[in-house]
């Protein structure tokens, strides 16, 4: 059965105070971790989930005090030295009450779990007393809204009413819908309860090894598969996200430092486009990959979620404008740092190897459930474009050659012959921006010329012809001259950007200089389109 979206939030819930087996983690592999100034007693509210174990971690290396109150349900083998006080937030804090009741006093409570609001007026409660400072997590979805690129922690934050706030009782009663409003319900509870002594960090996807809900390991699984991977809207769409360990870290520091205030803790430090997720994710595999970009619409028509089945985006358009745009400056100020994305890919991948066979058959998130994945969709993308463009795909004729009987796809529609123009990549992974590979899935006439050059390996438009071998040869040899012979695209280029300069140069035979200006101007255009492989003009 698919994932559905309420299913995914509760899983995104659930990740935080769930998970497999884990091991105790360095906080940063193949570094010393420096002493604290000054040590801390620290109060973690679960501690075992997923920002957890590397916090923990992390904490104890700098040289801090750690007790960990949680229900003693989850990865018990975790942190088996450090103090643990048993108790549920939704019914039982008798535990934790005691200590309080004692006279027990931490310098930090950091808060992981709470997605209910009385849980956080509880705990808050019971420890503003008992300690200096409370750190809240809490979530990108607490604003009330996403359509604005770039919005900062001063955007509104949602709101929900006080009868949809009391039908809320366990983490099982939250949903897509309320989950957000909850999320700044919360905030507001810690806030009030530690005026002036709270720190709010609203974090977007988090990813990493431990992650219980596989938002992001089906790319890194997906990917290290190999073969043709369907990869969704346009390569330029936004993405954030965050590694587990660089937020639990970064948690740390922000509590030594006494850094009050809100922050959105998502990454990566510059802005990210799918294309490069994806690609820079490819280039921690040896094997062969290629990507076949499917338009946003096309995919909801045809019912492929964004987020939950093709994880990590949402087509950047109207409510979701801004959804993976939000202002991480405040919190870089703060001393948030990211790992490379390599680092995130190759270590999730290493986890998700290390669960048991049964688990991994049972992916919760990522591709449709049922077997042979988004390979799957990819068929429905082809037989869909059959269906609905008319006539459907046509094989070139017997003795074409096996690269155009496999990557060459051609249709006629309303009277013309298109082709199919990201087929034309040879099946090989491609760099970002390179142009090829990086279309569309629909068929479209070719982009505007560029100067006097006709981009060699885009679509082409032209009339039917009687022999449909002819136009799959003309636009494969195309496509040959583009890969192979760059300068002469190149020199092309040169002579219609600089034609009268050469006039100019060849009439004035006594500027010996001015026709050496020139021979260098030529050299570099063809470096140019050596480098760039026609980028700008494969990409419409």
């Amino acid at each position: 059965m698919a994932t559905t979206r309420r299913d995914f939030i509760q899983l995104s819930v659930l990740a935080g105070a769930a998970g497999v087996a884990l091991t105790p983690r360095p906080a940063v592999a193949g570094a010393e971790v420096g002493r604290a100034s000054r040590p801390l007693t620290i109060l973690v509210l679960g501690g075992t989930g997923l920002i957890g174990p590397p916090l923990v971690s992390y904490a104890v290396a700098r040289g801090h005090q750690l007790t960990l109150f949680n229900r003693g349900k989850t990865n018990t083998d975790l942190f088996p030295e450090l103090e643990r006080i048993i108790g549920d937030r939704n019914d039982n804090l008798s535990a934790l009450a005691a200590e309080v009741a004692k006279g027990r006093r931490w310098d930090v409570v950091i808060d992981n779990t709470a997605s209910i609001p009385r849980w956080v007026e509880e705990s808050a409660g019971l420890l503003k007393g008992s300690a200096s400072l409370y750190l809240y997590t809490s979530s990108m979805s607490a604003y009330a809204d996403t359509s604005t690129p770039g919005a900062d922690e001063t955007a509104p934050l949602g709101q929900i009413s006080a009868e949809e706030i009391a039908k809320v009782t366990t983490n099982r009663d939250i949903t897509d819908t309320n989950f957000g409003p909850l999320k700044a319900l919360c905030e507001r509870a810690a806030q009030a309860a530690f005026p002036g002594r709270s720190i709010v960090v609203r974090p977007g996807l988090i990813v990493g090894p431990g992650d219980y809900s596989d938002r992001f390991t089906y790319w890194p699984v997906r990917i290290h598969r190999g073969g043709e991977v369907l990869a969704p809207g346009n390569p330029t769409d936004p993405v954030q996200f965050i590694d587990c360990r660089d937020l639990g870290e970064w948690y740390v520091r922000l509590v030594e430092a006494n850094a009050v205030g809100v922050y959105n803790g998502v990454g990566p430090a510059s802005p990210m486009s799918v294309a490069e997720m994806l690609h820079g994710i490819r280039a921690t595999t040896g094997g062969e990959v290629s990507f076949t970009w499917v338009d946003a619409g096309f995919l909801k028509q045809h019912e492929v979620a964004e987020w939950a089945e093709l994880t990590v985006w949402v087509p950047p358009a109207g409510e979701y404008a801004g959804f993976a745009t939000a202002s991480i400056a405040r919190a870089k100020a703060a001393g948030l740092t990211f790992r490379p994305l390599a680092a995130t890919a190759v270590d999730t991948l290493a986890y998700w190897s290390s669960l048991p066979e049964e688990r991994r058959a049972q992916p919760r998130a990522g591709g449709p459930a049922h077997p042979g994945g988004a390979a799957v969709h990819l068929a429905v993308v082809r037989r869909t474009i059959a269906d609905e463009r008319g006539v459907g795909p046509r094989e070139p004729p017997a003795g074409a050659g096996d690269f155009r009987r496999r990557h060459l796809h051609v249709f006629e529609v309303d009277g013309q012959r298109l082709v199919d123009w990201r087929r034309l990549g040879g099946g090989r992974a491609e760099r970002p921006g390179s142009g090829r590979g990086m279309g569309p899935v629909e068929l479209r006439p070719a982009p505007p010329r560029h100067g006097n050059v006709q981009p060699r390996a885009a679509v082409r438009s032209e009339p039917a012809l009687a022999d449909p071998g002819r136009a799959a040869g003309r636009a494969v040899r195309r496509m040959d001259d583009e890969r192979h012979r760059p300068e002469r695209l190149g020199d092309a280029v040169h002579g219609a950007r600089h034609r009268e300069r050469e006039r100019r140069g060849a009439r004035d035979e006594r500027n010996a200089q001015g026709g050496w200006e020139i021979s260098r101007c030529r050299r570099q255009c063809r470096r140019g389109f050596g480098r760039r492989h026609l980028a700008q003009l494969h990409l419409s």
